[in-house]
């Protein structure tokens, strides 16, 4: 995230006139995209964290049965969504 940053950062920088509008900017273009990272991490960490056993127990049994594809599928599309690959 902090290399997606900084590059959008810097876009922001070259395509503006001043460093207020490109702050500006900046923030607009990165929003989303954090704010749907943070809710993400906080759900996997909220299941991650279990400590009763049968939660653990449901939670591990439950990620078995979904299958690679499914991971990959995920992960190409966190990829896909970050903004290094797009053109504004």
């Amino acid at each position: 995230m902090a290399i997606e940053s900084a590059w959008v950062l810097a876009k922001c920088i070259e395509e503006s006139e001043d460093f207020n509008s490109a702050f500006i900017h900046y923030v607009k273009q990165r929003k989303v995209r954090t704010d749907l990272t943070t809710k993400q991490s906080m759900s996997i960490g909220n299941i991650t964290v279990l400590k009763n056993r049968i939660g653990i127990a449901i939670r591990n049994f439950v990620t078995s049965l979904i299958p690679n594809s499914i991971h990959e599928m995920l992960h190409r599309k966190f990829i896909a969504n970050a903004p290094m690959y797009k053109v504004h």
